[in-house]
């Protein structure tokens, strides 16, 4: 199945791209996905979404699925379906 996946801000500066199609097994969550792009990206991207080494995912990055955010912080477990949008959204640092 195929997911759409929408990043913002320090995400999309991370993996050079504001969107992505990513190709899933049917029945796969929002964890499966998020190994993928884990795979793809890289050390920074598994830095800006989990809170510790692919634990739990941070309480800063919001999780947006079709349209329904998961806050405030999503379970892993959320299933996923053929043409879900994803949106992925990091805290930016500052002050």
């Amino acid at each position: 199945m195929k997911v759409t996946v929408k990043f913002t801000a320090q995400l999309s500066e991370i993996t050079k791209t504001n969107q992505i199609i990513v190709d899933l097994d049917e029945g796969s969550h929002l964890s499966d996905l998020l190994e993928v792009l884990a795979a793809q990206y890289g050390q920074n991207l598994i830095e800006s979404i989990y809170m510790s080494e692919m634990g739990p995912i941070d309480s800063w990055v919001s999780v947006i699925i079709d349209g329904k955010a998961m806050s405030p912080m999503p379970q892993s477990n959320i299933p996923l379906k053929e043409g879900s949008v994803i949106v992925l959204l990091a805290a930016a640092g500052g002050g």
